[in-house]
């Protein structure tokens, strides 16, 4: 059975580089998909990853986060 890595939203705001206003309106708006536990958001890490993928191909070019996608690729 494969584990399910569930990251909180420090670990995400550091993977995208974001502050915590930018993260919770991602996370309420839906654009990235989250599970409640308890009080907390989190968010597993394959929906991070969709949603990462997601923005190097889409509407970012402007930001700094575009700008890492092009040097990872």
């Amino acid at each position: 059975m494969e584990e399910l890595k569930l990251l909180t939203t420090k670990d995400v705001m550091k993977v995208l580089n974001i502050g915590k206003t930018q993260m919770y309106n991602l996370l309420h708006k839906g654009e990235i998909k989250s599970t409640m536990v308890g009080r907390y958001f989190r968010i597993h890490e394959e929906d991070l990853m969709k949603y990462y993928k997601l923005a190097c191909d889409t509407t970012f070019i402007n930001s700094k986060m575009y700008k890492r996608c092009i040097d990872e690729y």
